[in-house]
């Protein structure tokens, strides 16, 4: 339900832009929905992040949506991959994992102790990305295995060592955007 309110509203927002925003410059399609439709796509995602295929794709839509309008290319032979390239449009999933392990780095080299202590995994494999790996924690149900700090510690544990040891906010977040992105 959550989804369907936040891909609805989001909807509505693009319609909006469409109607208004029609005979505008590319640039100026793009500035609209980077500013107005996808925060609301975004905000707190992190939190609330599907992972069911078919809502992710919900999401996604809305930005394919966005994309066709900013190009104003509407034919269906042309690719939804090769348009959002050339507009540097980032995939949704993609912006939400890195929300993530942002709000994670700051729980883990924040100014206050972290409340729950997070431990380094009983046996490093090698197949472990980063010598700070933590410990996973798991539940029995997988709304609880899909939730925020377990995804995020897997996120954490596949970084590459020289990301995960940064402590400096500003400095983790410009090189995950781009390990991300690049």
């Amino acid at each position: 339900m959550h989804i369907n309110s936040i891909t609805a509203k989001a909807s509505r927002s693009l319609g909006y832009l469409c109607r208004n925003l029609r005979y505008s410059p590319s640039n100026l399609r793009q500035l609209a929905y980077e500013t107005i439709v996808r925060p609301q796509l975004e905000y707190a995602s992190s939190l609330w992040s599907p992972h069911q295929i078919y809502l992710t794709n919900k999401l996604e839509f809305v930005q394919n949506r966005a994309a066709r309008f900013i190009t104003s290319n509407y034919s269906p032979h042309s690719s939804i991959m090769q348009i959002k390239q050339d507009i540097s449009l980032v995939p949704l999933n993609l912006h939400r994992s890195i929300a993530l392990l942002s709000l994670f780095h700051k729980y883990r080299y924040g100014i206050r102790p972290s409340p729950l202590p997070l431990e380094a995994p009983s046996r490093v494999s090698r197949h472990l990305r980063n010598q700070y790996s933590i410990k996973r924690i798991s539940g029995r149900t997988n709304a609880f295995n899909s939730s925020a700090l377990p995804r995020a510690i897997v996120l954490w544990n596949d970084l590459p060592d020289h990301i995960a040891l940064i402590s400096n906010h500003q400095a983790f977040l410009d090189e995950l955007h781009k390990h991300f992105l690049n």
